[in-house]
C-alpha cells in the first residue's frame, strides 16, 4: 500500500478557498483563540474565546438552532486539530484578534507563506491516524487557514480515504 501525504495542501487549497472571498456579517460571532488561557472560554470576545475551533463551530451550530445565523472568527496561530463543518458553517482565519467589525479583518494573502507562517492561522494536527484535517457539510465557508500534514491512503479499493488528505469537502 503507498502512503501519500499532503505535508503542503495548504497553497492550492487557500487559493481555491479564497478565489471567492465572501462577504462577513459580523454581528453574530463565535470566537477562537488558541492562546486564550483566562476563564471563561465562551466565545463571546475575543478576550473570552475558546480555545479550539471545533469548540467554535460546535458552539456556532447549536446557537444557530435558535434561527440566526453564526460566523466563526479564528485568531492566527497554529490550531492541532481536526475539525467537522456543519451545514451552512462559516468560518473564517487570519484574524489578529483586535477585530470588532468584518471590515477589520485583512483577507489573507498567502504569497509569503514559506518565510512567515506564525503571520497564518494554521490547521496543524501531525501525524496520526486521521485522514482528512477538515470534514465538510453543505453551504459552507471555510477561508483563512493554512492545512498542513493531513494524509490519504491509497488502496485498489474506491475510498474517500485516499482522497483529499488536507480536507474533504
Amino acid at each position: 500500500m503507498k502512503k501519500y501525504y499532503g505535508l503542503c495542501l495548504a497553497l492550492s487549497l487557500a487559493t481555491l478557498l479564497l478565489a471567492g472571498c465572501p462577504e462577513m456579517d459580523s454581528g453574530n460571532v463565535v470566537y477562537v483563540n488558541t492562546a486564550q488561557i483566562s476563564n471563561p472560554h465562551d466565545g463571546t470576545t475575543w478576550q473570552t474565546a475558546y480555545r479550539t475551533i471545533q469548540e467554535g463551530i460546535d458552539a456556532a451550530e447549536a446557537l444557530m438552532s435558535g434561527g440566526a445565523e453564526y460566523e466563526v472568527w479564528v485568531k492566527k496561530g497554529v490550531y492541532s486539530e481536526y475539525i467537522t463543518l456543519f451545514d451552512g458553517a462559516k468560518v473564517f482565519g487570519n484574524f489578529d484578534g483586535t477585530e470588532t467589525t468584518s471590515d477589520d479583518w485583512d483577507k489573507p494573502n498567502f504569497n509569503n507563506f514559506a518565510s512567515n507562517p506564525s503571520d497564518y492561522t494554521v490547521l496543524r494536527p501531525g501525524y496520526s491516524t486521521g485522514y482528512h484535517i477538515v470534514t465538510g457539510a453543505g453551504d459552507t465557508t471555510l477561508t483563512g487557514f493554512v492545512i498542513r500534514n493531513g494524509n490519504a491512503y491509497y488502496t485498489s479499493s474506491i475510498s474517500n480515504n485516499q482522497n483529499t488528505g488536507g480536507a474533504f469537502l
